[in-house]
């Protein structure tokens, strides 16, 4: 298998698929310093840190501090190899969020929100006191899922985010693929996600709400990776 890396002290998945690695941990993504947040796949999908709200970088855990109350925030710029489709796909960051009680702060966006129908998705929202939670939406319908539902207000550190896999959307809470569970909305789970939208990261660009949490992956594929892929990356994720 082609991989990213050749060093094996750094993070290296496959690279079958892989449209967006940002290592924060990895010299090669960011040295240290500066705005450029480089990607590491091989399409160039390089993210810009906010000039005037960068997000902090830990020089001790190799990750990036995001604060609502420094409004800390990024962005990938539109790719047309972020559109889907109907097809599969997998949106992962590494991270955590230990602080309960801020709304509507998101990980990853790229369109949609929850209550209207905007082509692209959301991904691991939190909501006050709620749980994981996700949207994808083709701009004339939509699904919201949660997972597990109400009460789990922090997660702690690892491998989450959403997939799509033979046409069924999966939360991955800690490198586990959970099936959905609506939570609104009438749409298909294998909606036609594109869009021209940027990603934003820790930003929701349609409710200028911020994440309080930290940060130092964001994995993107074409395609629906499988239990024993994300049970791989969950155990390398800390390189």
């Amino acid at each position: 298998l082609l991989m990213i890396a050749t060093n094996s002290n750094y993070f290296s998945p496959d690279h079958n698929g892989l449209i967006l690695l940002l290592d924060s941990k990895n010299p090669r993504s960011y040295p240290g310093t500066g705005l450029n947040w480089y990607d590491l796949s091989l399409q160039g999908n390089h993210c810009a840190l906010d000039a005037t709200r960068p997000p902090t970088f830990d020089t001790t855990t190799k990750m990036f501090n995001f604060a609502i109350a420094n409004q800390n925030r990024a962005v990938v710029p539109h790719d047309d190899s972020f559109n889907f489709g109907t097809g599969d796909f997998t949106i992962l960051h590494y991270s955590e969020h230990p602080v309960v009680g801020d709304v509507v702060g998101c990980v990853l966006q790229k369109g949609t929100r929850f209550d209207a129908n905007v082509p692209g998705w959301l991904v691991c929202s939190h909501a006050g006191n709620g749980g994981l939670y996700q949207v994808i939406s083709d701009g004339s319908s939509r699904i919201e899922m949660w997972w597990p539902g109400i009460g789990i207000p922090t997660f702690t550190i690892g491998l989450h985010g959403l997939l799509r896999r033979n046409g069924l959307l999966y939360h991955v809470y800690h490198g586990v693929a959970y099936n959905y569970i609506l939570a609104g909305g009438s749409g298909a789970q294998d909606s036609n996600v594109d869009c021209a939208n940027d990603i934003y990261i820790g930003y929701s660009a349609f409710y200028n709400s911020y994440w309080n949490g930290s940060i130092s992956k964001i994995i993107i594929y074409n395609r629906g990776l499988s239990d024993a892929e994300l049970s791989n990356l969950l155990q390398r994720g800390n390189l």
